[in-house]
Parts: C-alpha cells; structure tokens; sequence
C-alpha cells in the first residue's frame, strides 16, 4: 500500500483521484495529506497490525484515513456510516479498536452524540486516554472538523506541511516503517452484515 500511494502520486501528480460536487481530492494531495495522518498515527502509538475504526461517510477524507493506516500497516477497519449506536459498538469491541477516526457531523446530524450513545461511559473521559469498559482496547476518538467535548482530540485532514516531522516521527522515519509493510500483511478487516447472527471481521491482505 505504501508504494502504491507513493506511486500513484508520482505517476498522476495534481490529476483528480475522488470528485465530488463540493470537492474533490488530487492523487498528489491524498499522498501529503495520508502521508502527515499517517505521522499523527505513529506518534500515537500504532504499529503494525493496530486496529484503526474509520467511521467516516465515503468520500476524500475516507480515502486519506484508509491509506494512512494502511500505509504503515495498521488494520483499518471501515465501520457503516449509516450503523446505530449499538451496532457500533458491537463491531468496534469485535474488532478490538484502539482508536477511532470519525467526524463531529455526518450525514446532516451532531455525531458527538451519537458516539457518546454508542460509547457508554465517554462523557467526562480524557482525550487520548480513554478507560471504556465496554470498549477496552479502544484509547483515541479523533473527529474532524472540530470539537469541544473533553474526551474528543479535533484534528483536520490536511496536505499543508506534510513533508515536515510530527513530533520527532519525520519523512524518513516513516519510509523505513512503510519498507516493512508487506503484501501479506493484513490491511483491512470488513465487517458481515450480521443479518443473521452476530457481524464477524473478515481480513483481508
């Protein structure tokens, strides 16, 4: 996956990737923006094989949380943008979650609550330090776009910069990381639709 990011922007450059009525994504801005996300997540502490929940509407800034952790071999888990509170949790405690990429709105409507509905015990925790018996791998809820809640850590998706060291981890940090990444790795975990028992996380590579 590495290679392939690093690839494709090299090869299409400023070319469109992902369009959308509202906005759209170059191959060269999905590479910087993954490539800094990707900092961000090796200071906090994933490594190979970390589950990283992306609970994020399709679109350019699901594509950039996707390539970053798949870039330096954690395990993204894409979890429904349309799942109930319920469901969310389920499939985020099946999956053993250590930290969750999401946004303060999704789909018209205040996100905040809805993850403090499928997170029981998240109002009053502390940003990055999360304590969740229901939840016990789970240690991070990053949203985009902002927000004010004491347990949410804000954070923008951006290309600005990307070049330069996220606190000590920089270009040349990552890359050594990224050559360890293998194809046999595993890259991805898809979740059943559950329609007739519990959903079950298949890997893939």
């Amino acid at each position: 996956m590495p290679e392939v990011v690093r690839r494709a922007s090299s090869l299409f450059g400023h070319a469109d990737y992902i369009v959308m009525p509202d906005r759209r994504i170059s191959f060269h801005r999905l590479e910087a923006a993954s490539r800094r996300l990707a900092k961000e997540l090796l200071v906090a502490g994933v490594t190979k094989g970390t589950p990283i929940g992306i609970h994020l509407v399709t679109g350019p800034e699901w594509a950039v949380a996707f390539a970053a952790a798949a870039r330096i071999g954690a395990l993204a888990m894409p979890f429904s943008a349309i799942y109930r509170p319920a469901e969310l949790r389920t499939a985020m405690r099946l999956g053993d979650v250590s930290i969750l990429i999401s946004s303060a709105r999704m789909l018209g409507k205040d996100h905040e609550a809805f993850l403090e509905d499928a997170v029981p015990g998240l109002v009053g925790s502390r940003p990055g330090r999360l304590s969740i018996v229901d939840l016990p791998y789970l240690r991070s809820i990053r949203l985009l776009g902002g927000s004010n809640r004491s347990w949410a850590e804000p954070f923008e998706l951006s290309s600005e910069e990307a070049e330069q060291a996220v606190s000590g981890v920089d270009d040349a940090l990552l890359e050594a990381l990224e050559e360890e990444v293998t194809p046999a790795d595993s890259m991805v975990a898809v979740f059943t639709s559950g329609t007739t028992a519990a959903p079950k996380a298949v890997v893939h590579s």
